[in-house]
């Protein structure tokens, strides 16, 4: 499930959210990315950032379907 934690600096509100599970047995998770969109759903998203591991430099396929699924989902 996706986890929030916020942080107010300077009249500025940061809000992160952790959405674990994109990815399952190599592929994209499609019920996790239903449970992101229903967790974000009526709050206004400015920034999406995906993070991946550091020791995982290169980009392969899975990443790119990770990116068009949350694209997809999100705009």
């Amino acid at each position: 499930r996706p986890v929030m934690v916020s942080r107010s600096r300077a009249g500025f509100t940061l809000n992160i959210i952790d959405t674990p599970g994109l990815v399952e047995g190599g592929y994209v998770n499609d019920q996790a990315l239903d449970l992101i969109k229903k967790f974000l759903l009526n709050k206004t998203i400015d920034v999406l950032l995906y993070v991946d591991r550091l020791d995982a430099y290169r980009v392969d396929n899975l990443d790119k379907q990770i990116v068009k699924a949350i694209t997809d989902i999100f705009g």
